[in-house]
């Protein structure tokens, strides 16, 4: 179906008013629960026309930028999608008649154990946790051709390292090119984060055309995050940091295939802390907006924006996936152990 509106919509419609039911809420409950889209609720008064004095005030919810999604309540105008509660047989021959037949998705009724109705999904008015999957697979999912782009995070300063990790050669070539080339089998594109005095160094001059200065300084690595969010607000960005040099090709396919583009991102656990590797991420577009919330109260720690966000955490049982490395002890032993698997 054609959406001719900026939001994804959907509106519950009956023959009554729904001041007596609870079941609107209670499905837009389970939606936000198992979303990170702020989805709304407004009860739209039937409205069904352009010309109904209620228009503007549709117009104004649909276009607050806090707003992401709306859930409405016996909203009639054409192109908004529809799950109607039938009342009977007689209705279902009414409803063929109507201007909105074609935008109907399916139906509530008071029958169980019924799959479909006219072509159309049919639920029991209290498979709350069924109506809602429904919505979010067919009505707030994200699209599958929005851009998943990949960042290259270079890293910190090195110190304990003393030089840049993203100039060790783990592979037969500097890992910020390593990791550049891994995350371009699996991306739509992919950008380097790195610091302003980084841009001229010799590990990333094959990658000159791909460098990400940070916008946000002295953040960390959430700074890079952000660069890369603001840069394109629509993509999803996989990030995955020089020092993780265990991470794996097929361990990135196994995150991108488990990805729930509906919570705020996707995380491998790290199997020795129990905390989510926020370095080794996929991160929607919500992120950027949470990020930014966390700063304004002194939180730069994208781990600790992580543990208190709606994400979806993998756990994985390879002790070393995650193991970064910090100094020239571990890379040394972390290039035999490498080395020996090749």
């Amino acid at each position: 179906m054609k959406k001719s509106y900026p939001l994804p919509l959907i509106s519950f419609c009956r023959k009554d008013s729904w001041e007596n039911s609870g079941l609107p809420n209670a499905i837009l409950q389970d939606l936000k629960g198992k979303s990170e889209i702020k989805i709304e609720s407004y009860d739209s008064k039937n409205i069904s026309t352009s010309k109904d004095h209620l228009y503007k005030d549709f117009l104004y919810k649909i276009m607050n930028p806090q707003t992401q999604a709306i859930l409405f309540k016996n909203n009639y105008l054409p192109k908004v999608p529809k799950i109607v509660f039938l009342e009977d047989d007689s209705h279902l021959k009414e409803l063929k008649k109507e201007d909105y037949w074609d935008d109907i998705l399916g139906f509530i009724c008071a029958e169980k154990n019924r799959d479909q109705i006219e072509g159309r999904a049919c639920f029991f008015f209290g498979e709350i946790t069924k109506i809602s999957d429904f919505l979010l697979k067919n009505i707030f999912q994200k699209v599958e051709k929005d851009p998943l782009h990949g960042l290259v995070l270079l890293g910190g300063k090195g110190k304990r390292m003393k030089r840049d990790k993203g100039a060790l050669d783990y592979f037969g070539k500097p890992q910020s090119e390593h990791v550049y080339k891994l995350l371009s089998t699996l991306c739509d594109d992919v950008y380097v984060s790195c610091r302003n005095e980084q841009q001229e160094s010799e590990h990333l001059k094959n990658l000159k055309g791909k460098l990400l200065p940070d916008q946000f300084l002295e953040y960390g690595p959430m700074g890079g995050i952000l660069t890369a969010l603001r840069k394109e607000p629509e993509a999803s960005w996989l990030v995955l940091a020089c020092d993780l040099p265990y991470v794996s090709e097929d361990l990135l396919k196994s995150l991108i295939k488990r990805r729930n583009p509906l919570k705020m991102a996707t995380c491998l656990e790290n199997p020795e802390k129990g905390w989510p590797e926020p370095l080794c991420t996929i991160y929607e577009p919500i992120a950027y907006k949470n990020f930014l919330q966390y700063l304004s109260v002194g939180i730069e720690c994208p781990r600790k924006v992580l543990m208190n966000s709606n994400i979806e955490t993998l756990k994985i049982k390879d002790k070393l996936a995650l193991q970064n490395v910090n100094t020239p002890e571990e890379f040394r032993r972390a290039k035999t152990e490498l080395q020996a698997n090749i």
